[in-house]
């Protein structure tokens, strides 16, 4: 086993534990939801617990991008083939910003409307607004969105 190999399989288990960590602050996070101290402790684990398992997954990108460099080079010509024109992929659009203030807002007029918010918060695992990672904000006002226009349709 390499060095690269060892460091890919340390980082690949200190990643395990980290997500089977961030579900399990998770889940106490659900059963917390009272508030108080232990409830923003048990946030605060799973932020640190989030930014550790991005990091390893970063490491392991690096890791991986020095096993392709230290990889031998083929000795035998390249075979080309003839090149066919591909349609350009399109380029991916940037991530929608948005604010708490924007989501509730609309989620207000959606519940209003009669949209049951539960089960769109449901679909990010969630009980409540709050629960949603803000990364999700866009998604969440895209599906409010999506099931106002049902009902005016």
């Amino acid at each position: 086993m390499t060095e690269t190999d060892y460091a890919r399989a340390e980082l690949e288990a200190t990643r395990k534990w980290a997500v089977e960590e961030l579900e399990a602050a998770r889940a106490r996070a659900t059963r917390l939801r009272e508030g108080g101290e232990s409830y923003n402790h048990a946030l605060q684990s799973i932020d640190q617990l989030t930014r550790t398992v991005d990091s390893i997954d970063y490491m392991l990108g690096r890791v991986s991008f020095a096993i392709e460099e230290d990889a031998p080079k083929s000795t035998e010509p390249e075979v080309t083939e003839p090149e066919v024109s591909k349609p350009e992929p399109e380029p991916e659009k940037p991530a929608r910003v948005v604010d708490l203030a924007e989501v509730r807002t609309k989620a207000k007029a959606a519940r209003d409307a009669g949209v049951k918010l539960a089960e769109i918060w449901a679909t990010f695992n969630a009980t409540k607004l709050s629960e949603v990672p803000h990364e999700k904000y866009g998604d969440v006002l895209d599906m409010l969105e999506a099931k106002l226009k049902e009902l005016d349709g």
